[in-house]
């Protein structure tokens, strides 16, 4: 569980509920005996920030010069994976602070860094965009066709749609 302090102070409710708890790093906190499964709290304002750099970034109140150095941090990673985790957490840091991000994007520089580690996934959103795009032109095509009364071998020479495909759209005329 990531919590602020200012938006709630969990510690002093533990306390108050008698729910054991200790701490694992500044910031960090294990919840004793409440659960079968491990469970731990953030404080995001007591993390060291550059040992916990990402978590100490999930709250909504970031500042452009953290937004600057996660951005600046993201793109430095080389790992695939640790790229993949990075931009996770930007997608929400993003969503959460929104106004910053916006800021930050008025800086050139940093715009193309954002744009350089989002780039695969903005790639796969494209390529789903264009995939969806041309099957929806592709049905519309076969549908006209259908209704023309071509054939089903001229319609799959054209649209690349298969037998099952072609059938199913005569159904739905």
């Amino acid at each position: 569980m990531v919590v602020s302090r200012s938006h709630f102070n969990i510690l002093k409710w533990l306390d108050a509920q008698k729910i054991d708890y200790c701490k694992r790093h500044d910031g960090i906190y294990t919840i004793m005996g409440i659960s079968l499964m491990k469970m731990q709290v953030v404080v995001t304002e007591e993390l060291q920030s550059e040992a916990f750099i990402w978590l100490s970034a999930l709250t909504d109140k970031l500042t452009e010069q953290n937004v600057k150095r996660l951005v600046n941090k993201a793109y430095s990673l080389e790992e695939i994976e640790e790229k993949q985790q990075a931009d996770a957490i930007m997608q929400v840091l993003l969503s959460a602070n929104g106004k910053v991000f916006e800021k930050i994007k008025e800086d050139k520089a940093m715009s193309a860094l954002m744009m350089e580690l989002m780039k695969p996934e903005v790639e796969k959103y494209a390529n789903e965009y264009a995939n969806d795009c041309i099957k929806d032109y592709t049905t519309k095509i076969a549908k006209e066709m259908l209704l023309h009364g071509d054939d089903n071998e001229y319609i799959r020479h054209i649209t690349h749609l298969t037998d099952n495909e072609i059938d199913a759209l005569k159904k739905e005329l």
